[in-house]
This record gives C-alpha cells, sequence and structure tokens, in this order.
C-alpha cells in the first residue's frame, strides 16, 4: 500500500503527464476517425441524425479523406443541407476534384435541396479552376440568381484558359464590376501580350 505521500506525488504525476498528453492531442487535432479506418466502419457509425452526418463530413473532410466523403454522401446522407454540401466542394476545389466534384452536383440536382446563390457559385468556382468552362457555362445559364461573384468566377474561368473573347463579352454583359472584374480582364490581356485592348477597357 502506497504511503500518503508516495500518493500524493503519483496523484501529482498522473495529473501533469494528463495535462501534457491534453496538450499535445489540442495541438494536433487527434482525429474522430484513424486515417486506416474503412469507409465502411465510418459510415456505421454515421447512423444518429443528421448532426452527426456533418461532425463526421467535417471530420473527413479536416483528414482530406475526399474518397470517403463522396461514399457517405452517396449511401448515407438522406437529408443534405447546405454547410454539408459547402464542405465537400471546398474540398473538391482545394483538391481540384472535377470528377467527385460533379457526383456532388448531380447528388444536388436529384435531391430536393435547393441550392442557393453561394451553393452554386462553389460549383461555378470548381467548374473553372478544374478548367471545365463548358460545365461552368451550362451552369451559369441555368442559375437563376446571380451575383457580382458568379460573373467574376465565370470570367476568371475563360480568362485562364485564354478564351478571351468569351471572357470579354461577359465582362461588357455584367450588370455591375469591382476591382476583380477589371483585374481579370486586364490580366488577361497583358499575358497574351494585348496591351492595347486593355487600355481600351477604359
Amino acid at each position: 500500500m502506497m504511503k500518503p505521500l508516495d500518493l500524493r506525488k503519483h496523484l501529482r504525476y498522473l495529473s501533469l503527464r494528463s495535462s501534457f498528453y491534453s496538450s499535445q492531442a489540442a495541438k494536433h487535432e487527434k482525429p474522430i476517425f484513424r486515417s486506416s479506418e474503412s469507409s465502411n466502419r465510418i459510415i456505421n457509425r454515421s447512423t444518429a441524425g443528421e448532426t452527426k452526418f456533418l461532425e463526421t463530413v467535417d471530420q473527413l473532410c479536416r483528414q482530406k479523406r475526399l474518397r470517403d466523403v463522396i461514399q457517405l454522401l452517396e449511401n448515407q446522407i438522406h437529408t443534405p443541407s447546405a454547410p454539408l454540401y459547402t464542405a465537400i466542394l471546398q474540398l473538391c476545389i482545394e483538391k481540384r476534384a472535377l470528377d467527385e466534384g460533379k457526383i456532388v452536383h448531380a447528388h444536388i440536382r436529384g435531391s430536393d435541396f435547393v441550392p442557393g446563390v453561394f451553393i452554386s457559385n462553389k460549383i461555378l468556382d470548381l467548374y473553372c479552376k478544374c478548367g471545365s468552362i463548358s460545365d461552368a457555362q451550362n451552369l451559369f445559364d441555368e442559375m437563376r440568381d446571380r451575383d457580382l461573384c458568379s460573373w467574376n468566377t465565370l470570367i476568371f474561368g475563360y480568362a485562364k484558359t485564354g478564351r478571351i473573347s468569351e471572357a470579354r463579352n461577359l465582362f461588357d454583359e455584367m450588370p455591375e464590376r469591382d476591382n476583380f472584374s477589371w483585374t481579370a480582364m486586364i490580366s488577361a490581356y497583358v499575358k497574351r501580350e494585348q496591351p492595347s485592348n486593355a487600355l481600351e477597357l477604359y
């Protein structure tokens, strides 16, 4: 049996060790799901309603496990929401994952979820950054509501792929412009060594 003094020392040691490991865990954000955990086990553990789904998706997105996120989306999630789609689309954008992004877009189309301009702009941004301008244009044409970000995103997409005439047409059709609009067109002309066309914008 430990003496009172030894017991106090032991308890203090355990307390200090616990504090140390807690601080280390906070620093490294120890994930809920191990990187080696299979998709099926994750899906089986994510059956406690929409809140649990969102927590699961958030954790998988933090771990950059896009394949598992897509499997979860296709097989388990029945109540889509804006935060859920936003998190997955952002990961697709970061990874320039066009195919997975199209799966998310198809999931949105097949559900009863009505995307607002924010979600639509996310998909538009994904298509443009992945160089899928035809998909971006089709989405832009389908959008019932567009904002300045919608126009700028598609202009940047056309400019990035060297399709300056299409970018200029959009620029001329814009109901309003901001610094990003001007920067996109000027940069596109300068990059293509067409400074005179850039000056014509003024």
